[in-house]
């Protein structure tokens, strides 16, 4: 009986445990994500995301973070990275990425409203 209370338990810890520890972020990433979603495409030679059918700019000054790295580069952005990311319209009216973060999984993702 002692043997199958432990099991359970053990259970019920990582049950727990996981979603804490997925969520653990570093200092530097935002408590909240404006925006969020999975890049689909890539083409940094023509400075452009697209992130769940929508398209951006990518600012010339765009900060990139991983959990990993604090200044992180383009480069690290691929093709079903789950992201959280700012931007702005710049001067004719395209949405621009300004800041991005590669989350480790869809569950920080912002909710959509």
């Amino acid at each position: 009986m002692m043997k199958i209370l432990k099991y359970w338990l053990m259970i019920l810890w990582l049950a727990l445990a996981l979603p804490v520890a997925a969520a653990s972020l570093p200092n530097y990433y935002p408590k909240e994500f404006s925006s969020g979603g999975i890049i689909e495409l890539t083409d940094l030679s023509a400075g452009r995301l697209r992130i769940d059918s929508m398209e951006y700019a990518i600012a010339s000054s765009i900060k990139v973070y991983t959990p990993t790295n604090e200044n992180a580069s383009i480069l690290d952005l691929k093709r079903g990275t789950i992201v959280g990311y700012d931007f702005i319209y710049n001067e004719i009216r395209q949405r621009t990425i300004i800041r991005i973060w590669v989350l480790p999984d869809e569950s920080l993702l912002p909710e959509k409203g």
